[in-house]
């Protein structure tokens, strides 16, 4: 039996596909029952000696999956709607619908969650249209080596050093009076000094005249050229936003060093490492970029100081260099490198109907559930990658959308028709390109799962079917976690179907 508490959601999922297993091999060699440990704490009795080896089998493909959420880097940051929790669900799921030498397709792949459990078993390819999810999910495949990190850390420790020592030239000042705040006393005097700190400490889009740090003038210089250095575009946007100032002074000198490798698989992976350690250390609410839990001097306190400060001291350097290490071992453990194709979603079916006219393709379709601008949440790790000194508007410093500076998407709407209308043209797109598709979606999205299932079947020539897992969804935001239902709509042109 399976005991209260322990459910895994790939559990029914995993059922499903045993059964069907049994019928197909109904005339297999047949002994005396025997059991094997199952999903969770249930056992699998059978006289069937195939069906024992394809429940064992399971067992082993769940527990891979496992392994993968387990993982250092899974546990590194959390970002809006990741599938980390569900990736044993997912890959079981498509384990019955799809063979070992499918391609699959994780459309909008976000975290890179879905992608990093389904390359354990398939060809995975990973799209997005923000360049960091590209990178993250890039990052959590095969194809990097513990020594190949630790030979990049070692050529860019010096690089990043050298780096520092020629921006802390210009906020030297600033950098002393951080260092003395961090390392006196958390109270009093100190607070009033951590305050005056922040106050007095001038950012990007601030016109400050004068004085060795100016970061007006620095930004416009490097966004007429952005290879222009010393790097300083955290030291300019976001010290004392989401991070120290120092951390900030190491942000830049690490993206400066990363930018100078001559190979391109060590910059992403590399990247991937500066994205999971930034996105840990970041003084955020609730995890996300959209607005700083510290606006001002005046939301330091007594009370969050503390909490504050062991935050803002921490090494950036550090936390990288165990990340890039960390990622390289874990890619050890995956058969297959990831892939990836530049978003929005019709560029990227345009290009998999190029690479991959002749293969079995299951997209998964993971779309927002809500009214979210991920682009907003995250600009912080897009700014990153991107590095290119973009408009900082408000107090969370977001790039201006109207410019074209951060990713639209069409799941953005206040209108919840046209929500279900985008839906339906993007399975309607993969349908018609006689692939499966896999519709990932929540019980509590905004969208219409009916009105939207039943305008695919209206229009197109398929055949539909559902799966469905219970799971522990945490908004963002800090807001207590809900319990929702999350639904697989699997999609099959009825050529391929029966």
């Amino acid at each position: 039996c399976q005991p209260v508490g322990t459910y895994d959601p790939a559990l029914s999922v995993g059922l499903r596909n045993l059964l069907r297993a049994a019928h197909i091999e109904e005339a297999a060699e047949r002994t005396s029952l025997k059991s094997v440990d199952y999903v969770g704490e249930t056992q699998v009795e059978a006289a069937d000696a195939g069906l024992l080896q394809y429940a064992a089998l399971q067992t082993t493909r769940i527990a891979e999956m496992t392994a993968v959420r387990s993982s250092q880097f899974a546990n590194t940051a959390y970002y809006m709607g990741s599938k980390r929790n569900l990736s044993s669900f997912l890959a079981e799921t498509i384990a019955g619908i799809a063979s070992d030498d499918a391609v699959i397709v994780d459309l909008m792949c976000g975290s890179g969650a879905a992608s990093a459990a389904f390359s354990r078993r398939w060809t995975t390819v990973a799209s997005d249209a923000q360049a960091f999810c590209r990178v993250l999910a890039e990052v959590q495949g095969g194809g990097y080596r513990v020594t190949d990190a630790e030979e990049t850390l070692e050529c860019l420790l010096q690089r990043i050093r050298d780096h520092v020592k020629l921006l802390r030239h210009k906020v030297n000042d600033f950098l002393e009076w951080e260092d003395r705040v961090f390392h006196g006393d958390m109270k009093g005097v100190a607070l009033g000094e951590y305050q005056r700190l922040i106050e007095s400490y001038p950012t990007y889009p601030g016109a400050v005249s004068g004085g060795e740090w100016n970061p007006r003038r620095e930004v416009e210089r490097r966004q007429a050229n952005h290879a222009c250095t010393p790097f300083c575009l955290f030291t300019a946007y976001f010290a004392n936003t989401y991070f120290g100032i120092r951390q900030c002074v190491e942000i830049d000198s690490i993206r400066y060093a990363i930018s100078t490798l001559p190979n391109e698989t060590d910059r992403r992976w590399c990247l991937g490492a500066l994205i999971a350690a930034v996105s840990c250390i970041g003084t955020t609410y609730g995890g996300h970029f959209a607005q700083p839990p510290i606006r001002g001097a005046a939301d330091i306190t007594e009370r969050n100081m503390r909490a504050v400060v062991e935050r803002r001291a921490a090494s950036v350097v550090h936390e990288f260099s165990i990340r890039l290490v960390s990622l390289a071992r874990e890619s050890g453990r995956c058969a297959n490198a990831i892939e990836t194709v530049h978003g929005p979603w019709q560029q990227a079916i345009d290009e998999c109907g190029v690479r991959f006219a002749d293969h079995e393709v299951l997209v998964y379709v993971d779309a927002p559930y809500k009214r979210e601008e991920y682009s907003r949440y995250y600009h912080v790790l897009e700014t990153l990658v991107l590095y290119n000194y973009p408009s900082a508007t408000g107090v969370g410093k977001v790039p201006d959308k109207s410019k074209g500076e951060r990713f639209r998407s069409e799941f953005f709407q206040r209108n919840r028709s046209r929500i279900e209308d985008a839906f339906v043209e993007l399975i309607t797109a993969i349908l018609d390109r006689g692939w499966k598709c896999v519709w990932s979606y929540s019980d509590n999205g905004d969208a219409s799962i009916v009105r939207v299932c039943n305008r695919v079947l209206a229009s197109t020539n398929c055949e539909l079917s559902t799966r469905s897992a219970t799971y522990e969804h945490k908004p963002h935001g800090g807001r207590r976690a809900k319990s929702v239902t999350e639904y697989l709509l699997i999609f099959t042109p009825q050529s391929e179907s029966g």
